[in-house]
């Protein structure tokens, strides 16, 4: 079974340096494709999305959809952490509307409220039984109220439709 990225060699002539001896005839497995040398790492793009989330759970899933899709999101816990990643312009802040140590609903109505963030939008995500806090969300600014089940679901969607 050839493993994707990998190809079988077979090297009887010269094994390598360091090799276990009696090692000659089998297969060795490298990697078939290799970094050039003095190739420069790609720059680190700023983050089009922000999210605001303590649940480690959550933010793992974030980061990890993310890191799939190719789309780069800063994963904050505090208010300084996001008006850093707010002076950048974002195309989308993610909020949970549970959070316990930011209080969600007047930090997303400074969002809506400051001047640079006109065309940021904010989506937020709550339990499917909070019926209430999805309200005053939508008044607080709120631009998508989502539940966690379907927030969760199209996540995939959700970061691509904004990364670009």
């Amino acid at each position: 079974m050839v493993h994707k990225g990998l190809e079988a060699t077979q090297d009887n002539a010269s094994p390598e340096p360091g090799a276990a001896p009696g090692g000659a005839g089998r297969p060795r497995w490298r990697r078939s494709r290799r970094r050039k040398g003095g190739q420069a790492a790609r720059p680190i793009p700023k983050p089009a999305i922000v999210a605001v989330v303590e649940d480690l759970f959550f933010a793992a899933k974030i980061g990890e959809t993310a890191r799939r899709a190719g789309v780069a999101v800063a994963i904050v816990t505090t208010e300084e952490a996001l008006l850093k990643h707010v002076a950048e312009k974002p195309r989308l802040v993610i909020i949970d509307l549970n959070l316990n140590a930011l209080q969600p609903l007047p930090l997303i109505t400074r969002l809506k409220s400051h001047p640079d963030l006109q065309r940021t939008s904010v989506l937020g995500f709550v339990s499917h039984v909070q019926g209430d806090l999805k309200l005053e969300a939508q008044k607080a600014g709120c631009d998508v109220v989502l539940a966690r089940s379907s927030f969760s679901q199209n996540l995939p969607l959700i970061l691509k439709r904004h990364a670009g």
